[in-house]
């Protein structure tokens, strides 16, 4: 068990700094998301080959997306334990609740909307699946509009286990629980291969098969120490992250075929996770560098930080199967429109009520917004 603190902060409302570079990193998370999908709306033969494939690999806009989760989950948590002396989960999960569920879920009422005027069919067991965050371990669910929700599912679903995984280990039990899941992720992906046939199709969809992206975010947060609420790190050289650059970009697109080969179903992850939290490490320890200037620009931090209400709304509009046949730039300012107002207006009103709830100013006092 973890020990209390003989002298905490008494107040845990205080907002956690917003760290640099990751808002720069998200952007080019939902950037690689967005061309992946919106490529099928541009001529035949464009954006084709490897150098396509690299600007277009939303498989690993999303790998990012998880390894930055991973990271920030779990630095908030031990952050809050340091202040406070322990970790409130009830918090945590009050927190997620103000950050994902309004946009998520008024996404899901404008998609009910369409559904009843027929521009799109989503079956009944499917809309259960995403509204209770198993999409992902589904059979046969394949429904294009609601898709995109695997990825959430995958994330709610590491929610559900890894705060409380901190609330009863010590750090350095933590961190070789980290490096076990990093160790038996790939055991994991062959004996789902292996033994549930009916999933093959989703192996890269199931929390189990993708948590060890997952983990390489936590173990740099473990592996960090804090200084005036900054993760510090032993110092990444400039040729470690350029080499993570490479391979990220430009290997992982080489050697991937979404995850059904060999090289797919076992130490893919494994380096991709490793490369992407060596980079995110960098991108905070050289916030003045030109390219830690470069993603803490105010334009590509701005799209990291609507990156989740792009999300959600792009599926919409970047495919071919589309009902409002907008094309790619129509579909880009329809989704980035969209977008922008559910940030503006369902996201970040709702965080200022869940801040409101916990500094007392309502009913329910505890931690304030976190940066994620």
């Amino acid at each position: 068990m973890v020990k209390t603190q003989t002298t905490v902060d008494k107040n845990p409302s205080r907002t956690p700094v917003r760290l640099a570079g990751l808002d720069g990193l998200r952007a080019v998370s939902i950037a690689l998301v967005l061309v992946g999908h919106g490529r099928n709306l541009l001529p035949s033969g464009a954006l084709t080959g490897f150098w396509g494939e690299c600007i277009a690999n939303h498989r690993l806009g999303v790998s990012i997306f998880f390894v930055i989760s991973g990271f920030i989950i779990t630095w908030i948590l031990l952050q809050e334990r340091s202040r406070t002396g322990r970790i409130h989960l009830g918090l945590f999960y009050q927190r997620r609740v103000f950050r994902i569920f309004p946009a998520f879920y008024f996404f899901l009422a404008c998609l009910g909307v369409l559904s009843s005027l027929g521009y799109v069919a989503v079956p009944a067991r499917e809309w259960v699946a995403v509204v209770f965050f198993y999409w992902n371990y589904l059979p046969g669910a394949t429904t294009w509009w609601v898709g995109h929700f695997w990825s959430l599912a995958v994330e709610e679903q590491f929610y559900l286990v890894w705060p409380a995984c901190l609330v009863l280990a010590s750090l350095h039990r933590a961190r070789t629980l980290v490096w076990g899941v990093v160790a038996a992720a790939p055991i994991l992906r062959l004996l789902t291969y292996a033994f549930c046939p009916q999933l093959r199709d989703r192996i890269a969809w199931l929390a189990h098969t993708q948590i060890d992206l997952m983990a390489f975010g936590c173990a740099a947060a473990l592996l960090a120490r804090p200084l005036q609420g900054w993760p510090t790190w032993r110092k990444i050289p400039g040729v470690w992250a350029a080499a993570a650059v490479v391979f990220t970009f430009f290997l992982s697109t080489a050697l991937t075929d979404w995850g059904r080969s060999a090289y797919g179903l076992t130490f893919r992850n494994t380096l991709e996770g490793l490369s992407i939290a060596l980079l995110l490490v960098w991108l905070i320890q050289n916030p003045r560098g030109f390219w830690g200037r470069v993603f803490n620009q105010p334009v590509v931090a701005y799209v990291g930080r609507i990156s989740f209400s792009l999300y959600l709304w792009q599926q919409l509009f970047l495919s071919e199967q589309s009902p409002f046949a907008l094309g790619l730039a129509g579909g880009l300012a329809a989704t980035f429109g969209l977008a922008i107002f559910s940030y503006h207006l369902v996201e970040q009103p709702f965080l200022r009520l869940g801040a409101r709830l916990r500094s007392g100013r309502l009913t329910i006092p505890g931690p304030s917004t976190s940066i994620v």
